[in-house]
């Protein structure tokens, strides 16, 4: 099963302006909206890079938010987590 979404970067990695048009763009979703566009591999890699599991899933964080919007002109989702937003582009 492929993603709709792929892994871009993170917000410290990438530059300015491209943060700043995906933050001006940005739209609520669902947790579950999110997990479907980047498909189950990338959602549980994820999950564990951020330090969730079982004790605590990411699902009972309430810090944690999710969103789409427009990074360097194509579309995204993205993660906002601990103030860094993890964005993923449309791959198809």
């Amino acid at each position: 099963m492929s993603c709709e979404y792929g892994y871009e970067t993170d917000c410290i990695n990438s530059d300015y302006d491209s943060v700043r048009n995906l933050i001006e763009t940005q739209e609520p979703i669902a947790r579950s909206t999110f997990a479907k566009k980047i498909g189950p591999v990338q959602w549980k890699e994820l999950q564990q890079r951020l330090g969730y599991d079982r004790d605590f899933p990411i699902s009972r964080d309430w810090h944690v938010a999710y969103y789409r919007g427009v990074y360097q002109g194509r579309s995204a989702v993205f993660l906002r987590w601990s103030g860094i937003e993890y964005i993923y582009v449309r791959t198809r």
